[in-house]
């Protein structure tokens, strides 16, 4: 106000009428000029003034809230179908903060920070803050939701959360390990192929893989004897007694084989060469009764009387009930010119009454002859 000042005091100092009246009062006006400056002066001053009062309650007001937002799980709803889905929502709960502000002189920045995460970060550049109270911060503790069934669409927030993490891609990898099987596993599963093929009647097939078994195991006997007998069937009687033979010398004691080698060339009336095969081997009876009935009957008409009387014997001892045995063991033991023998093999076999009329008539008429010596 030191301008008013100066102005009051220019009014005290100004000029006075000498030759005015006693009683009267003198009124002196200050200078035109020097009133509108003052004037103008005090105007200024009220409206700077009412100016930055409105700045400061703008800018107090801007900074008074803080909206702090936290979020809370809520399981989202389908749209299509009106049924829960495994994604949960982000619902948002606001939690104001107020501000203390107190005019500084420095200009700073105000960053509010909660515990939890905000959904925005409440930046405000203000001239005048130096201090900043939170009022009330909510802590918010995790709420279990239970599925509720919804019937028709619901308006749910706009952020989706997923609670359960995406796995990572996986590559899909196909391994290929190969198998290492030995020579006689290979040779087995040709083998059961083979079978497989034959049950349908397949014999080509199984005549390939029957020959792939005998690649990987020439001792698989059962798949040779089978190719054996598909090859005789085929009227291929050599390339049969090639395989029987070959055989033979790598399973000298398998049995069938023999068998089949006398039975091929007995159907060729080659005798001999048939009881070659059966001569040197005597197996167990049991399960091998056509083997010693073709025995003893090719020793007995090539007159190996000693190998039939044992090939009988064998029989009946093994299948007592026959009477076919012991007519065979008689005419052996007759032939040898073993006569008790041959008369108690022939009443044996008479007695037991399963022969045909012939063979009935013949050991009667030895039975006869052999009484009267």
């Amino acid at each position: 106000m030191s301008v008013i000042n100066q102005m009051l005091q220019g009014l005290e100092k100004g000029p006075q009428q000498t030759d005015a009246e006693p009683s009267c009062a003198v009124m002196v006006a200050a200078p035109k000029s020097k009133n509108k400056l003052v004037i103008v002066l005090l105007s200024s001053i009220v409206i700077f003034a009412a100016l930055a009062g409105y700045l400061f309650v703008q800018q107090q007001s801007r900074a008074t809230t803080v909206s702090v937002q936290h979020h809370s799980v809520v399981p989202a709803v389908s749209r299509d179908n009106n049924t829960q889905v495994n994604e949960p929502l982000i619902v948002t709960k606001t939690v104001v903060a107020k501000l203390t502000v107190e005019p500084v002189t420095d200009t700073s920045v105000a960053v509010v920070n909660s515990t939890n995460k905000v959904a925005g970060s409440a930046v405000t550049k203000m001239t005048y803050v130096k201090k900043i109270a939170v009022a009330r911060v909510e802590k918010l503790t995790p709420i279990t939701i239970e599925a509720v069934t919804v019937t028709a669409p619901q308006t749910v927030a706009k952020h989706v959360k997923a609670t359960t993490p995406i796995p990572e891609h996986i590559e899909d990898r196909v391994s290929i390990k190969a198998v290492t099987r030995t020579s006689l596993q290979q040779a087995q599963l040709y083998a059961e192929q083979a079978d497989s093929a034959l049950l349908v009647g397949d014999k080509e097939r199984a005549k390939k893989l029957f020959y792939k078994v005998l690649a990987f195991d020439k001792k698989h006997n059962f798949s040779r004897e089978t190719l054996a007998a598909i090859l005789y069937g085929e009227q291929r009687t050599r390339s049969a007694v090639n395989l029987l033979q070959e055989g033979l010398s790598v399973s000298p004691e398998y049995t069938n084989f023999r068998l089949m080698l006398a039975r091929i060339y007995l159907k060729n009336k080659n005798k001999q060469q048939a009881y070659y095969y059966l001569k040197p081997h005597r197996p167990e009876v049991a399960g091998n009764v056509d083997y010693y009935a073709l025995l003893a009957g090719l020793a007995q008409s090539l007159d190996d009387l000693d190998s039939a009387l044992t090939a009988y014997k064998t029989l009946t001892d093994h299948e007592p009930n026959r009477a076919k045995w012991w007519l065979g063991l008689g005419i052996s033991a007759d032939k040898a010119k073993q006569v008790t023998l041959a008369l108690n093999a022939y009443h044996t076999a008479q007695n037991m009454g399963q022969l045909s009329a012939s063979s009935r008539n013949y050991i009667n008429a030895r039975i006869t002859q052999l009484e009267k010596q």
